[in-house]
């Protein structure tokens, strides 16, 4: 059974693949295998997609000074105390 957190963490990963999605190699000298505990994935139409949890992106997006980065640590912090913010 998965827990609550990640079904509301899959309809915001849908929002974001819906409105464009970040792909990224090095970002402030990390590079995703530096958040090996933060990996996640969920099955789709036969593939399985990998993303970073709630706080691999956190941690990637607090090195930013773009607002819109601030925007999403403020929902992803939401996500993490309540699972159900955005449900």
């Amino acid at each position: 059974m998965n827990h609550p957190m990640e079904s509301s963490f899959e309809r915001l990963l849908a929002k974001l693949v819906h409105d464009g999605i970040d792909i990224f190699t090095v970002m402030h000298g990390c590079r995703l295998g530096d958040f090996r505990d933060e990996i996640r994935h969920f099955d789709s139409g036969g593939m399985s997609i990998f993303y970073l949890g709630p706080r691999g992106l956190i941690r990637l997006k607090l090195g930013t000074h773009r607002e819109k980065d601030a925007v999403d640590v403020s929902a992803l912090r939401q996500l993490l105390e309540d699972p159900d913010a955005f449900a």
